[in-house]
């Protein structure tokens, strides 16, 4: 599997399952441009692809490469309104992404990375760690 293909699964699965469980939600993706709405509520996608690791050797054309990367969703509510509705956010996202297999991406467990009140938002970046293992010759 690619990186592109890692971003195609991925973004495919974030839309699908954001549109679902937040229906009124801006959503950005990947190092795309995205100016979240002021009064409103969004959540915007970065995957940051990390290091990589032989798991397996000397047996051609199963030779295993694990790739680890982190999913973070940058979830942004209205400010000066307190914690409540992010946190309703966060522990709905974590339960979209705990454990979901994305493709070939396995994901573990989500978790808050930096909560920060930058007005007129609050928001969240969550962090979700994935694994993805490829094979080759």
């Amino acid at each position: 599997m690619s990186y592109d293909t890692e971003r195609a699964d991925i973004e495919a699965f974030f839309k699908a399952r954001c549109e679902a469980e937040f229906p009124d939600m801006v959503i950005g993706f990947d190092a795309h441009k995205f100016t979240p709405p002021v009064g409103g509520e969004s959540i915007e996608l970065e995957i940051a692809s990390g290091g990589a690791e032989q798991i397996s050797f000397g047996d051609p054309g199963n030779n295993g490469e694990r790739n680890v990367g982190l999913i973070i969703a940058r979830i942004r509510v209205p400010g000066g309104q307190g914690s409540n509705r992010i946190r309703e956010i966060a522990d709905r996202f974590k339960g979209i992404f705990i454990n979901a297999e994305i493709g070939s991406v396995k994901c573990r467990i989500p978790y808050v990375q930096t909560q920060i009140a930058d007005a007129p938002f609050l928001g969240w970046s969550m962090a979700v760690p994935f694994t993805r293992d490829t094979f080759t010759a």
